[in-house]
């Protein structure tokens, strides 16, 4: 086959691939009865699941506690001789539990479970949003095989209403996988995801938007356009979180969670 007969064909496959990313299809299952499944097993593990980590009774339990009734334990992380865990996560959800803190006659292990339930809500959401996007940019079978792996693992179970900077990644990683794949051409939205999981949760995960930008940031000659929109969600949002979280515990922040 000569080269000049080859161009074509390399035009009509590229073409091709274009339209299966754009080409959008139904989930088999609907959004909102996905939705509801995970978050009942969500709500599950919020009320029976043991905590098995330490680290998340003492580093982030008890901070809080402190945060909202003014005493708790201290861990030497948080210590200012050390000081190497930041307090704007554990108080970004002790101002989630201030509302419910509030109702009369509400008992402290009210609150804990109100807080574990939210942080399932979240996660359910962001699990749900991943199914939605697989099944529409890539194919809705995947989109089941993803929900039917996902929701009955054991992992997924203790993980989703765990008060975790790791959980956290985790929905926002999702939330930036699935905007990643619905939008594709506009990637701020997604790396703000990301950046968000990062800074406020499990910094290691930032290593998760490389192959995403490579993927769809670097495709078809977007790549200058990709770099500039970095640089603004850069100055944006990684910015004001360093200088945010550097003052909270009194000098340049070490990434470690």
């Amino acid at each position: 086959m000569s080269p000049r007969s080859q161009v074509p064909l390399a035009a009509a496959a590229t073409q091709k691939i274009e339209s299966v990313r754009t080409t959008k299809k139904d989930p088999l299952i609907p959004y909102h009865i996905v939705l509801s499944v995970i978050f009942s097993a969500g709500l599950i593990s919020a009320a029976f699941a043991t905590i098995s980590d330490c680290d998340e009774v003492f580093n982030y339990w008890e901070p809080t506690h402190y945060l909202s009734y003014g005493d708790g334990l201290q861990t030497w992380e948080y210590s200012p001789v050390y000081a190497i865990r930041s307090w704007l996560y554990v108080g970004v959800h002790s101002l989630l539990t201030l509302p419910f803190s509030l109702v009369p006659n509400i008992q402290k292990y009210h609150i804990f479970f109100i807080l574990r339930a939210v942080l399932a809500g979240i996660g359910s959401v962001s699990q749900t949003e991943l199914y939605d996007a697989l099944s529409r940019s890539i194919d809705p079978e995947v989109g089941l095989f993803f929900i039917l792996i996902s929701v009955p693992s054991a992992g997924m179970f203790q993980a989703i209403p765990a008060y975790l900077p790791s959980s956290f990644a985790m929905y926002f990683v999702m939330f930036g996988i699935a905007e990643f794949l619905k939008t594709p051409v506009f990637l701020s939205r997604a790396v703000t995801y990301f950046a968000i999981a990062g800074l406020l949760g499990w910094p290691f995960c930032l290593a998760l938007v490389v192959p995403q930008l490579l993927l769809w940031g670097f495709d078809d000659g977007r790549a200058r356009g990709s770099i500039n929109m970095v640089q603004r969600v850069a100055c944006s949002v990684f910015s004001p979180l360093i200088v945010l979280v550097s003052h909270n515990i009194g000098y340049p922040v070490n990434w470690y969670h």
